[in-house]
């Protein structure tokens, strides 16, 4: 599928995606990823491909998956150390780690030049809550934050283990706001300056209970329904990179 000739003709090109088109960049995506050694890669090919299959219908997209403190390399762990109110780090503490991003800008291909979302410790419940897109985002992909409060991983996210794929969905990025009446997506200069009109995301889990979640900054609007279309992405994802997380090929610089 490509998007390049319509989405110069067509304001709504991901609102107007066929089956037919879903399908055959599902399979350019898993042809791409199972090549790939190690997470990181594996993440990185995803979602250069995806952003370069929208082709302008989106600013960025990203992926994370949730690691333990414990598996991070020494700089992703610092950067996870050092998060305002994030104390109490340990082996087992999720975090939430940024493994592939690409974007209109350079500095938005490089997951080492996020300034604020390379690695964020999802301590527990109530450090959480206090990241308004975060929540959000974790709470539309259906993962139990009280696994947190135990340190279960299989708890945290035993709804996307079972086969569910969740969506994570913000329709106005400019003015959604949460029930405490927060932003959802807080960074408004970004919003603004690069057209940002619906976030949205697709969610699944690994056996051990990683979840990976995939996030796309959309520059045109998206409906709730037509975010839905896109989840068995992350799908095809996990299944090609399952052995990579089981043998513990996590990131480029461990190969």
């Amino acid at each position: 599928m490509r998007y390049r000739d319509r989405v110069s003709r067509d304001a709504s090109a991901l609102a107007h995606v066929t089956d037919e088109q879903l399908t055959s960049l599902r399979e350019t995506l898993r042809e791409r990823v199972q090549d790939q050694t190690c997470l990181e890669d594996a993440a990185q090919t995803f979602v250069r491909q995806l952003h370069d299959e929208l082709a302008g219908a989106a600013a960025l997209v990203r992926m994370y998956v949730t690691l333990p403190a414990g598996k991070l390399p020494p700089a992703e762990r610092t950067f996870a150390e050092a998060v305002p109110g994030a104390s109490g780090l340990t082996d087992e503490t999720r975090v939430l780690t940024l493994l592939g991003t690409y974007g209109l800008l350079p500095s938005w291909c490089d997951r080492q030049l996020s300034q604020g979302h390379q690695a964020i410790p999802l301590v527990d419940a109530t450090f959480v809550d206090g990241l308004p897109m975060i929540a959000r985002l974790l709470a539309e992909l259906g993962v139990d934050l009280g696994g947190l409060n135990d340190r279960d991983g299989a708890i945290f996210a035993r709804k996307l283990i079972g086969g569910y794929i969740g969506v994570f969905h913000v329709a106005d990025a400019a003015s959604a706001v949460d029930a405490r009446g927060r932003h959802i997506i807080p960074a408004a200069d970004f919003v603004r300056e690069h057209g940002i009109r619906t976030v949205f995301g697709m969610g699944t889990a690994f056996l051990d209970g990683s979840v990976a979640a995939c996030i796309v900054f959309a520059r045109e609007e998206v409906t709730r329904p037509q975010a839905e279309r896109f989840g068995g992405l992350i799908s095809n994802f996990r299944l090609v990179t399952r052995g990579l997380l089981r043998d513990g090929a996590l990131f480029r610089s461990e190969r």
